[in-house]
């Protein structure tokens, strides 16, 4: 949580189950993965009734003929499946999908609505499979498609294309750049459904996930709080929609739990076990909501130093996600992550090493090393080397983490500047103070400048505090006697006698201010 990973929950979708099947079945994973995909695509076209308008009229015409082509391209892909053209390879929905996507790009240009429509499917298929790189191009296309018929008007066509384009961007790391996508998905389906639509509260969802990695918890505490309002009011008092949306406030009241809000950590749990009890009764065992709980209450544990208590939630969690998405894939590294850190504070550092380098070697694959991900697992392994004495290791392991984290790609200030502290104790302790005061006084730039945070934040008080220690040594006097004196009032207000102790030892051997 507060220094891993968001928490991003998912609603069970056709595209999952769709998945859960194939890994179940693999020997006839061909014919499951075309029927999954032609209950996707196909639309269903009904008329409501006699009394219909000539745009209706046309719209339904252009439904029918999509729904018609979209099964004349199923059938294409089933041919693909025939034994004559696979010759005894083992064809998997990867390499079924990809051929599919080859027939794309050479026919249907004349019929813009069914290529969107399948390129949208065929996308989130693979966003489903972790496959995030093949996805997005796939996505933006039939964006791009979407938004040229549209022509300026808000259509649902577009607006789902709006929703998928923020999640595969959010789902790889980047927030900030996914929320604009995720806000016009938002303006438009108001404008089609109304404010109290499941279209609006999906979105509302997700956009909340997205401030919530961004950490403007009062943003997504707001979202999520409409969203949940709405689907219980239309979907009753039990859905794994719901269900979803308590896991994702389970997390702000996790955020309350390290902000020490009373009564939070119960909040939390509670909230955890009611969403868990839901998705299991709903879903069965093995649905990935199941998983996020299991893994949420897990860390939850983990965080608070019950690593004892949280380790079996989060083995728990990990199999079912092996079990849904394999092995090599981005919840199965979150989870194994978080394994690592449960031995890491059991004193346990020969069991978390293999499990913080799995995890990298994971988040490398899928998402390339310019990552959030790379960078969180970086900064993990650097902890590690700390803790087993070889500073140089962990000294070059958190160099590379802020790099990462601080880059324009992944542009993550705030767990760069948590790197950032780390290394400058380190380096202190090394005697490297210029060095260290310059990593501590960028952390506190970014706390104060870029995310605003005032006096009574924790973190910009621990930024103090590292270049304090630094211009101790180094100077100028007078800039660290007001950085000190500053922290030295947090930390007295927050009853920390062990940080007070060492803020007034520091402040008694710096030379007296000159006087006038």
């Amino acid at each position: 949580y507060r220094d891993g990973l968001p928490v991003q929950a998912q609603a069970p979708t056709v595209g999952y189950r769709a998945l859960k099947f194939i890994r179940r079945h693999r020997t006839g994973v061909v014919a499951a993965a075309l029927v999954a995909l032609s209950l996707m695509t196909a639309t269903v076209v009904a008329v409501r009734s006699a009394m219909i308008t000539r745009a209706q009229a046309e719209q339904l015409r252009i439904e029918s003929e999509k729904t018609e082509e979209v099964k004349d391209y199923i059938v294409g892909l089933f041919e693909r499946a025939n034994p004559a053209y696979v010759r005894g390879r083992d064809l998997t929905p990867q390499d079924l999908l990809e051929l599919g996507t080859e027939d794309i790009m050479a026919d249907l240009g004349e019929q813009p609505e069914v290529r969107a429509e399948i390129l949208a499917t065929i996308g989130m298929v693979f966003a489903d499979l972790g496959e995030f790189e093949k996805a997005r191009p796939l996505i933006e296309e039939a964006y791009d498609i979407r938004e040229g018929l549209a022509g300026g008007r808000a259509t649902e066509d577009l607006a789902e294309s709006l929703y998928q384009l923020g999640y595969i961007i959010d789902e790889t790391g980047d927030s900030e750049a996914a929320v604009p996508y995720y806000e016009r998905a938002l303006e438009m389906q108001t404008t089609l459904h109304g404010e109290k639509s499941l279209q609006v509260a999906r979105t509302q969802n997700e956009l909340g996930a997205a401030h919530f990695n961004l950490r403007d918890f009062e943003r997504a505490r707001t979202l999520w709080t409409e969203a949940l309002e709405t689907r219980r009011a239309l979907l009753g008092d039990e859905h794994i929609d719901i269900a979803e949306t308590l896991a994702n406030l389970a997390a702000l009241y996790t955020e309350d739990v390290f902000a020490q809000v009373e009564g939070a950590f119960e909040r939390a749990e509670e909230a955890h076990l009611e969403s868990l009890g839901m998705a299991r009764e709903l879903e069965g065992d093995d649905h990935p909501l199941v998983a996020s709980n299991l893994y949420n209450l897990g860390t939850l544990l983990i965080d608070t130093g019950e690593p004892e208590e949280g380790l079996p939630y989060v083995e728990e969690a990990l199999g079912i996600r092996r079990q849904v998405f394999g092995d090599r894939h981005d919840e199965v590294a979150r989870a194994i992550n978080y394994m690592g850190r449960a031995y890491h504070r059991m004193g346990e550092l020969e069991r978390a090493q293999p499990l913080y380098e799995q995890s990298l070697d994971i988040h490398r694959e899928v998402f390339g090393n310019a990552s959030r991900y790379v960078g969180i697992d970086l900064a993990q392994l650097a902890a590690l080397a700390e803790d087993r004495g070889n500073r140089e290791d962990a000294v070059e392991l958190y160099g590379e983490s802020i790099s990462i984290l601080a880059s324009e790609e992944v542009n993550d200030g705030f767990r760069a500047s948590r790197s950032r502290l780390a290394l400058a104790r380190i380096l202190q302790d090394m005697g490297r103070h210029s060095e260290a005061g310059e990593l501590a006084r960028e952390a506190l730039r970014v706390y104060t400048e870029d995310f605003g945070w005032g006096d009574d934040d924790p973190d910009v008080n621990a930024a103090r505090l590292a270049l304090g220690r630094s211009l101790a040594e180094t100077g100028p006097v007078d800039e660290a006697r007001s950085v000190l004196s500053a922290g030295l009032e947090f930390y007295r207000q927050n009853d920390d006698e062990a940080t007070v102790s060492e803020i007034e030892a520091l402040l008694s051997v710096l030379p007296a201010p000159a006087s006038d």
